[in-house]
């Protein structure tokens, strides 16, 4: 909560720094990324849905591709 400077749910899954997130307006789910070379996927109350991997190096990006709903993610 910003308003009140405390946290309001961790968000447990990935086991490297997150480096980019993404919300869904419309599919109402927050996408986070990391260098585990993880994509996850959370619902609208931020509970875990999926992870996908696949990347051979750290993912750095993620972007939402409308109105595809496809995820474009980028590594380095």
């Amino acid at each position: 909560d910003v308003t009140l400077n405390t946290e309001f749910k961790t968000l447990t899954g990935h086991t490297d720094c997150v480096t980019d997130i993404e919300f869904h307006t419309t599919q109402n789910v927050l996408i986070s990324v990391s260098y585990d070379r993880k994509i996850i996927i959370w619902d609208n109350n931020y509970n875990f849905v999926s992870t996908f991997t696949g990347h051979a190096f750290p993912i750095t990006s993620v972007e939402i591709l409308i109105p595809s709903n496809n995820i474009a993610t980028g590594s380095a």
